[in-house]
């Protein structure tokens, strides 16, 4: 088990709180975000399980904003086919990574997947997670590993790049321009 405190000086003021464990061969990702979306007060609950290769396989996110309560659950099996709430997802089939748009530590799920030697870089399609609004998106990414605590990360719709500070098990400790981490 490992444990995470990140915050976000940005206009979310966000703080998470993470929790990484793997029992058998299921890695599981979990975590609480406290920030304001929209300029209201947000708690959001994720859990994200992966096999032993880091392939995404379950995904349950929980959003509270005062009185409303919505959820968003994802499955998707060995066959790369991506349901939410059971409705198959045609447009994400084939990808293996989930990327929580208000959280760090989905970044590692590729880092570690990909395994990618110092000077290499890949560029996947990952199943991107909107908040507030909890609409799925299909997100290109990039990563370039600069060496084993450094990588390179670009979101070329977005137009977005940045650089990822790794510790020795692939876990965010420094997200420039966004993420901070404060304990482990």
């Amino acid at each position: 088990m490992k444990t995470m405190l990140w915050k976000n000086d940005d206009e979310t003021h966000s703080v998470q709180y993470f929790l990484f464990g793997t029992l058998g061969s299921t890695n599981t990702l979990a975590g609480t975000i406290i920030l304001l979306l929209d300029g209201n007060p947000t708690l959001v609950r994720y859990t994200v399980q992966c096999d032993s290769q880091w392939k995404t396989r379950a995904v349950s996110i929980v959003q509270r904003q005062g009185r409303d309560q919505r959820q968003v659950i994802l499955g998707v099996g060995a066959d790369q086919v991506w349901r939410r709430d059971a409705a198959i997802m045609t447009f994400v089939t084939g990808l293996f990574d989930v990327d929580l748009e208000i959280s760090p530590a989905t970044n590692t799920l590729p880092i570690r997947r990909l395994n990618l030697k110092d000077g290499e870089s890949r560029q996947i399609d990952a199943v991107w997670v909107r908040f507030p609004s909890l609409t799925i998106e299909r997100l290109q990414q990039r990563y370039t590993r600069i060496n084993s605590h450094l990588y390179h990360y670009e979101a070329p719709t977005l137009d977005f790049e940045t650089e990822l500070e790794l510790d020795d098990d692939g876990f965010i400790t420094h997200y420039h321009g966004l993420w901070q981490r404060v304990q482990a």
